[in-house]
């Protein structure tokens, strides 16, 4: 199956002038990222003048952040199932389809999705899951560093192989069940050692509507669809939860489901969704437009669209369906991160600074990193070396091993041999102890 893949570099925002590129898996297409240029960020605003660097060529990514490279690979073979249920706080199952993460230390990767009845079933031991990972999860959309991607999740905490015993039992200390749906919020649910043996059921998640949100992932469209077009958009569904899915069956019944019902927003979104994966950029773009048109308040089309318009490089775009998204959803951390990287883009420094800072009170800057890269890259920009320093030392606490990891502390060096920055001693080890008699 071919899948799109669209390579974000670093737009010129660190230690190079490089470019933002697409490629498509199996074309052969472009892999941007040039070397040998300044520290200085690109479009209006950048100074250009500070120590430079050589970069390195970037890492692609599909348009759902399925960075394969870094999803972890467990070493037990056997399944580890959860299973549970998803209600609204009225009782009843949520009418559209809910996402499952597992959270380990702040790092998120999918796990499924619940089904019409709100149940669900995943196994954490399933890589496969990933092949209809949405658009929403964590540092994926967008890259603002050299190698693409928005740091994935798998480097903190995520690694199952390290945490299994290989006889069936997983420490799973650190990690939780999270349930998604745009405008809604439910308790996570915490997990502790786990075996294979043991009950999967861990109960019932109940989905709390947030304060201060106008939109909702739940279309008021999908309620008037008529049955004909709920049940080719239901059939859509599970063609694309499968673990090699049928784009062109999916995509056919989702065409019948919009010509029946016209407004039928989740329809046009999933649709779009599928147009992406092939490669069809117009038509996806096409299909999420018809989303927002049919229900403004619907969110799940905004942030693919917000994707394609900076992937694209069409900052104004990309910042005008950030700033909507954010109208409707003042929680959407994504679109906090999306807005950064656009203002930055277009020289608007304080405009990107503050909304890196909003992601830091929201908790959500762990989700992405590189939004401590672009902090950082602002204080250089302004002189502010030291502040630059702690930036780009807080993108490393949370991703020393990121695509940007190797870059920073190169530059990070450079900086305390040329005195801009006062040298961080490393820690000091530990004393041993001393043998008592």
């Amino acid at each position: 199956m071919q899948r799109i893949r669209i390579l974000a570099t670093v737009l010129g925002l660190l230690f190079t002038t490089a470019v933002w590129a697409q490629q498509t898996g199996g074309t052969g297409g472009t892999t941007g990222g040039a070397t040998g240029g300044t520290t200085g960020g690109g479009g209006r605003g950048s100074t250009g003048n500070l120590p430079t660097t050589g970069g390195q060529q970037g890492r692609t990514s599909d348009p759902y952040g399925r960075e394969q490279q870094q999803i972890p690979q467990p070493d037990f073979r056997r399944p580890l199932y959860l299973s549970g249920k998803v209600v609204l706080a009225n009782g009843m199952p949520p009418p559209e389809p809910v996402k499952i993460y597992l959270d380990c230390n702040g790092q998120r990767r999918p796990a499924g999705f619940t089904n019409t009845k709100g149940t669900f079933s995943v196994d954490l031991n399933d890589r496969n899951n990933l092949a209809f990972a949405d658009a929403s999860v964590q540092g994926a959309p967008v890259g603002i560093g050299q190698q693409g991607g928005g740091g994935g999740f798998g480097t903190v905490g995520t690694n199952l192989s390290s945490r299994s015993d290989g006889l069936g039992r997983v420490n799973l200390f650190g990690c939780q069940l999270l349930a998604e749906l745009g405008g809604y919020q439910a308790d996570p649910v915490p997990l502790g050692t786990r075996s294979v043996f043991d009950n999967p059921n861990i109960g019932t998640m109940v989905m709390q509507r947030l304060d201060g949100v106008e939109g909702s992932s739940i279309s008021v469209t999908s309620l008037s669809a008529p049955k004909k077009a709920k049940k080719a958009y239901d059939k859509a569904f599970r063609e694309m939860q499968k673990k090699e899915p049928n784009l062109q069956k999916a995509k056919k019944e989702l065409e019948s489901a919009v010509g029946l019902h016209s407004e039928y927003a989740t329809a046009w979104n999933l649709l779009g969704r599928i147009r992406m994966m092939q490669d069809d950029l117009e038509g996806g773009r096409a299909a999420f437009e018809k989303a927002v048109e049919a229900d403004p308040k619907f969110l799940d089309p905004y942030p693919a669209l917000s994707r394609l318009a900076l992937t694209e490089q069409r900052w104004d775009d990309g910042l005008q369906w950030s700033n909507q998204l954010l109208r409707l959803n003042p929680h959407a951390s994504m679109a906090h991160y999306f807005s950064a990287i656009a203002n930055f883009r277009l020289g608007r420094m304080e405009a990107s600074k503050k909304s890196v800072i909003e992601l830091k009170e929201k908790n959500a800057d762990r989700d992405f990193p590189q939004s401590h890269q672009i902090l950082g890259m602002i204080h250089a920009q302004q002189g502010l070396y030291e502040q630059a320093a702690t930036s780009y030392r807080d993108y490393l606490t949370v991703q020393p091993d990121g695509p940007a990891a190797s870059q920073i502390k190169r530059q990070l060096h450079e900086w305390e041999i040329l005195g801009v920055i006062q040298k961080k001693e490393a820690a000091a080890a530990p004393t041993a102890a001393v043998p008592q008699n």
